[in-house]
């Protein structure tokens, strides 16, 4: 009986552990204005190979933080380090998007990437017939 609850109480623990460490590492970085001003409540959002969405908001201080997937180096040919579509968007500004962003656990567990917003510019054309 004792034996029973060791190995129970041992599974449970590889249960919990592995569910503790998944494969993530972040991705965090600043957003800018053209004139290098933070832009806060700018909207990040990150989608992987496999369409799962990770979405999250600049901070007062224009900081984002992404908790990401990633894959674990493989040494077989068919490996794929974990690539994502990221877009930054925010009203007033044209939105931001990289393709094929590859990310990789680093040796902080961190990559920083930064990314700058154009103000958005609405031109409408208006034309007058003079003739009429």
């Amino acid at each position: 009986m004792k034996i029973l609850q060791i190995l129970v109480l041992c599974l449970g623990l590889t249960v919990f552990i592995n569910g503790q460490t998944k494969d993530k590492s972040i991705l965090s970085g600043n957003v800018y204005d053209a004139n290098g001003a933070l832009i806060v409540g700018a909207k990040v959002t990150a989608i992987n190979g496999k369409g799962e969405k990770f979405e999250t908001i600049t901070d007062d201080q224009g900081i984002y933080v992404l908790n990401l997937p990633f894959n674990l180096y493989n040494p077989k040919p068919d490996f794929n380090v974990s690539k994502y579509e990221i877009a930054v968007s925010k009203e007033g500004f044209e939105r931001n998007f990289i393709k094929d962003f590859k990310f990789v656990p680093s040796s902080k567990s961190k990559m920083i990437l930064d990314f700058a917003l154009d103000v958005f510019v609405n031109i409408n054309t208006i034309i007058v017939d003079l003739n009429n």
